[in-house]
């Protein structure tokens, strides 16, 4: 150390290039670590973005490949990149980013295709795992350096897409310049290729869980179409009609269809029973049983017939083509109505535009088609039901017949004859006394009127002559105040705008009706008070019976009471008109009857 120098100086000085070279490797560390920690918030900000994609768009995975396509460009430095799907046998391209026309052309050209191990996404799908090609160019046993050449890429990788260890599709990245691609870049394409097997997993569940929601409204809306078709025929079990209208609206809106409708078989033809939709034939149209028709063919062979496009059938059915033609549809299908394996008619669906009804569709119209059986098969067993109860009804008048046939020859005969011998004893055997005569002419008398009452009794069941003679007001009044003399039951009558003139069925059934239902009323109400009223509209006369007795319980009643009810309601039935009976225990009872208003000639039923 020279004399006079600050001792340390020399050391310092020799320090300060080591500190500053020190200094700068620290600031490039830093700013390498600031480098990294940029790309990863990047590449974390691309994977959380993917899976925003993925949360909006759970039915569409076309937006979460194309920012996977777009995000791995950026992110790698890439020049292309690709998505592809693999249905299991072969490649599809889904998605792509960065490609020129001319690329995207050739690269169109090779897919669809098998993979193969020459493509490096073939062999990537193939081998279940990641597919490193550091220069195409300069890789002979690259097949594609054309493409490479097009579209100006020398480095290409290869990541799988993979759902439970099997392949289904890959992401494909190609860079401009040759060499490896770093860790974290296959990392994140990893990520990439993750994210897109997601997106594909969540298109699937979504796409079938709304298909089984479709396919539960669908079967809602079929059993709430067939259930209020079912509500109808037990509400209205005599009621064809309304049954088939439901029927057809029902086949047309759940299947789907232009037009629907209903034909019956009514002997060598079909006649057209119900229908809806923008055709108007006329209800009652017959066409015949014939395998030229769609409808025709479905009842002879007794199956569903399902025609794709009848305009151009005209030789397998040239009716049911030349119709179709003229009236504008096309694909036609009718299911026979089968009872018992016989056909009864059929139900059959058009569409304007060439559209095969499906195989559920089919089912569906086999469900209404049974209904439609039901419906028809209830009909029929209620008009053999309203045979049997004529038939009874009438073998109960012929028993009336025959009860006073046995009252004119027991009561009224034997009476006139004990009669006749007391007249003639009377004649032969004079009495001495005057008062003797008296008393015998006065027991003869009674004899007289009883017997004179009890032939007023039966002509008056046999047919009311008042009605010809007063008129039906006039006749029921006299009836109630009868009743009232005879029997102490205070009954009030009222009537209100009555016609004029009244067919003579319509009075017989309306007197016959009063007449059973007041001595109802006497026999079993035990009331004190009734009230009988008619009145009148323009189209229908009504007629009310209340009592305030005991009541009864309509269902418990049935054939109970004799034939009175059974013929009230045949009675009503024959004119076309309706009757109703409401009664509870200890709340007496009401009898309504409502007729339509008939001009008629034909002699009264009695």
């Amino acid at each position: 150390m020279h004399r006079g120098a600050k001792p340390g100086k020399a050391k310092v000085e020799a320090k300060l290039p080591v500190a500053s070279k020190s200094l700068k490797n620290e600031a490039a560390k830093a700013r390498q670590l600031e480098k990294r920690l940029a790309e990863a918030l990047e590449q974390q900000t691309a994977t959380v973005e993917v899976l925003r994609v993925i949360s909006s768009s759970p039915t569409n995975g076309q937006p979460v490949f194309d920012t996977i396509a777009s995000s791995a460009v950026r992110l790698c430095g890439a020049r292309i990149a690709t998505v592809f799907h693999f249905d299991g046998e072969l490649i599809h391209i889904i998605a792509h980013h960065g490609y020129t026309p001319g690329a995207l052309a050739l690269r169109r050209g090779l897919f669809p295709a098998p993979p193969h191990a020459g493509s490096v996404t073939g062999r990537a799908i193939l081998n279940r795992g990641v597919v490193h090609v550091e220069d195409a160019l300069a890789d002979g046993t690259y097949p594609y350096r054309d493409f490479a050449r097009t579209a100006e890429v020398r480095s290409v990788i290869a990541v799988p897409m993979l759902r439970d260890g099997r392949p289904i599709g890959a992401v494909t990245v190609s860079r401009a310049e040759p060499g490896a691609f770093s860790e974290r870049q296959i990392e994140l394409l990893k990520t990439f290729a993750d994210q897109a097997v997601i997106a594909v997993e969540t298109v699937r569940l979504f796409t079938g869980l709304e298909a089984r929601n479709r396919e539960l409204t669908e079967t809602l809306e079929q059993q709430k179409g067939t259930g209020d078709i079912l509500r109808i025929i037990s509400t209205s079990p005599t009621e064809l009609q309304p049954v088939l209208d439901a029927v057809v609206n029902s086949a047309a809106q759940l299947c789907g269809a232009y037009d629907a409708a209903i034909f019956q078989l009514d002997g060598e033809s079909l006649r057209l029973a119900a229908h809806h939709g923008p055709l108007h034939p006329a209800i009652g149209l017959l066409i015949p049983v014939a395998r030229g028709t769609v409808a025709g063919r479905s009842v002879l062979e007794r199956r569903a017939v399902h025609v794709a496009d009848l305009p151009s059938e005209g030789k397998e059915f040239p009716e049911g083509s030349a119709f179709a033609r003229e009236l504008g549809h096309r694909t036609t299908l009718s299911v026979p109505l089968l009872r018992q394996g016989a056909a009864v008619g059929t139900i059959q669906l058009r569409r304007a535009e060439m559209n095969p009804f499906t195989d559920k569709q089919v089912a569906l119209l086999q469900t209404f088609a049974d209904e439609a059986v039901i419906a028809i098969e209830n009909a029929r067993l209620f008009k053999e039901l309203q045979a049997a109860e004529a038939g009874r009804l009438l073998q109960a008048q012929e028993n009336e017949s025959r009860r006073i046939a046995r009252e004119l020859h027991d009561d009224l005969g034997q009476g006139l004859a004990l009669l006749t011998v007391k007249m003639d004893l009377l004649r032969q055997q004079p009495p001495e006394a005057a008062g003797q005569f008296g008393a015998r002419m006065q027991e003869l008398m009674a004899q007289v009127r009883q017997l004179s009452s009890s032939v007023h009794d039966m002509s008056h069941r046999l047919h009311p002559s008042k009605l010809d003679q007063l008129g039906l007001v006039a006749a029921i009044g006299d009836l109630c105040r009868e009743l009232t003399h005879s029997h102490g039951l205070k009954i009030e009558f009222t009537h209100d705008q009555m016609p004029a003139a009244i067919s003579p069925d319509t009075a017989v059934c309306l007197y016959r009706i009063a007449q059973e239902g007041l001595r109802n009323a006497i026999k079993h109400s035990g009331a004190q008070q009734a009230e009988v009223a008619l009145s009148g509209t323009a189209d229908a006369i009504s007629l009310w019976i209340v009592d305030h007795g005991r009541g009864f319980d309509p269902r418990q009643v049935q054939g109970k009471r004799g034939l009175g009810l059974v013929s009230m309601r045949e009675r009503v039935r024959h004119l076309g008109g309706e009757i109703a009976i409401d009664s509870q225990p200890s709340g007496g009872a009401r009898l309504h009857v409502r007729v339509p208003v008939r001009e008629s000639a034909q002699p009264p039923t009695v």
